[in-house]
Parts: structure tokens; sequence; C-alpha cells
């Protein structure tokens, strides 16, 4: 089996455009510690290598799935990406699986299945890096501009570190789920995130979880927690307070998140998740006129797939969704 190191270099040099960290070691990791059991196949060799790493995870009446974030990673031929997915049925009928879902890395990916819903981001801004920060500034909305310059001259202050920033981070996500109405993941999870995804930023060889929080007179009033991974800087979770929200706080957040990333070397900054083009009343409208507003490109990921893998017991799980969708 491929060590983290090499496993991670195939990862970061065959990535999708959004999502590689999904694929990586540490992930991986990180499923397990939370109880989401990880497999890791490869086939082929060298240059020519496709792995993929996925979870089992449990659905109603005590059945599972086998599902595959953000892959399979394929550096070899078309004939390596149809082996892979072999071993991954083998594998989904061993585990006892009734089905195969697949958010998949690339598109055209060959898959025979039902197109179901994703389980991750399937829309997202991608800020590009390389640009300069005055390009960067020049290419935001001009009220996120407004904003971001607001919560300098109003005295926010951004701090970047790990686990001893959590009980602040976690504060600020209740307080935006209570506000907002949605739902957190378990707080062990999070905290889970942090160990297993432990480091500094700057090792682009291994995925990492850091935490942001952006004070005013040392008032906690936004945090995020970033993942690092390969060239992407990815904004995976966030709150913000009831309090003070003239200061900007979550403009500042972003924006020194921003600035620091591409100080230490990073190409991409990812706010992981908008609402579709052409939905204006979805849940995530408001959030998506927020991360618009930093500019960036728009991208697409490919369309997710579900492959039965236990027809019979396939069809009972749909069965009783449909009912319970109908209540």
């Amino acid at each position: 089996m491929t060590d983290r190191q090499d496993w991670n270099a195939i990862v970061t040099k065959n990535a999708p455009r959004s999502g590689s960290f999904l694929q990586s070691f540490e992930w991986g990791e990180y499923q397990n510690a939370i109880g989401a059991e990880t497999v890791r196949l490869e086939t082929g060799d060298g240059d020519a290598k496709a792995i993929v790493s996925a979870q089992i995870r449990p659905l109603p009446l005590g059945m599972k799935t086998l599902y595959v974030p953000r892959g399979p990673v394929a550096a070899g031929s078309p004939k390596q990406t149809e082996r892979i997915l072999e071993l991954l049925g083998d594998e989904a009928k061993k585990r006892g699986a009734i089905a195969l879902r697949i958010d998949p890395a690339t598109q055209g990916l060959a898959v025979r299945g039902d197109s179901v819903r994703p389980l991750q981001p399937q829309t997202t801004i991608i800020l590009d890096l390389k640009k300069t920060e005055d390009e960067l500034l020049a290419a935001m909305h001009e009220k996120t501009r407004y904003n971001v310059r607001l919560a300098a001259k109003k005295g926010v202050h951004v701090r970047e570190g790990g686990k001893e920033l959590f009980l602040d981070f976690w504060r600020l996500l209740e307080a935006s789920a209570k506000r907002d109405r949605f739902h957190t993941h378990p707080r062990s999870h999070y905290e889970k995130m942090l160990e297993t995804l432990s480091g500094g930023l700057g090792d682009r060889t291994r995925c990492t979880a850091r935490i942001f929080l952006a004070e005013e007179m040392s008032r906690p009033l936004a945090a995020m927690i970033l993942i690092a991974f390969g060239d992407d800087i990815v904004y995976l979770h966030g709150g913000s307070s009831d309090e003070a929200r003239n200061v900007m706080a979550p403009y500042a957040l972003h924006w020194e998140a921003i600035r620091l990333a591409k100080a230490k070397g990073y190409r991409h900054y990812d706010f992981w998740g908008i609402a579709p083009e052409g939905v204006p009343k979805h849940p995530l409208a408001g959030v998506t006129r927020f991360k618009r507003g930093f500019g960036g490109d728009i991208s697409k990921s490919p369309d997710s797939v579900e492959l039965p893998v236990s027809r019979f017991w396939y069809t009972i799980y749909a069965l009783v969704q449909a009912v319970r969708r109908r209540r």
C-alpha cells in the first residue's frame, strides 16, 4: 500500500479543481477518528497509478454505503480508472454495502448509476492567489472592498492558530447555527479534525486544519476552520457573533486568511460551496452573496452518482426513503 507521502503526492499532482483534501491521507485518518471507516484502494504502479479513498457510511435500517468523495484519483490510463472502479464495487460487496456512492473528481467518469444529490458542495468560488493583493482587492465587489477596509479601521484583528482557539470557534459556530437555523456536526468532530489534521500552514505535502479568529478589542466576533492541502486553502466551517455586526469582522477574517495563504505560497482560496446558479431563493443565497463579493471564478464539480450493489436491499432502502419524503 502506498505510504502517506506518496499517496498525497499522487493526489496533489492529479487533483480535482476543488476538494482534493477529501482524498488526502490525513482526511482518511480523520474519518477513522470520527467513526467513518476509511478504505484505501490502488491499482497500477509508478506514474500509472490510480488510487481512491472511500468511507463506510451508515444508512437507515442498519444498512450502509461505500462513499467516495472527489475520487478516484488517476495518474494512469482510463483502464486504470476502470480497474479502480471494479475494485470499489468488489470492496462494497465485501463490506456488505448496499450501494456505492461517488462524488467524482473529474468530468466524464465512466460510471453508470443513478444521479443523486452530492454530499459535497457542487458549486464553489475559487480565488487565484497568484494575483497581487491590489488585483484581488480590485476584483472584489465595491461593497466587499469597502467592508474589508472598514474592518481594518475599526481595529478588527485576526489570529491564526489551532486547538487553543477552539472554544471561541465553537461558541461562534453555535451562535450562527442558532441564528441562521442550520445544523452543526457534533463538537467532537471539530475537535478530532484539529487533533488529526494538526500542523502549521506552509507544509503543502500534508492536509492540515487551522482556526482563524477575528476579534475587536479582544472580543471574539468571527471564526472559521480552514483546510490546507497541496496548492489549496479551503474555507470549511465558520460562524460569527450577533454582536458588533457593524465592524464587519467576517470580511476581515477572510481577507487576512487570503493574505496569509498567499504569503505561504498557496495558489487557490476555495470558498467551498455556494448556491447553484439560477436558484435565487436557495438556502445559501445570503452566504453566496457574501462569498461572491470577494471575486474569483465559479467552479462546478461533476454530478454525483449512486450504484446499487445489492439490488434487493437497495430497492427496499429507496422505498423507505420515498415514504419518508411524503410525510
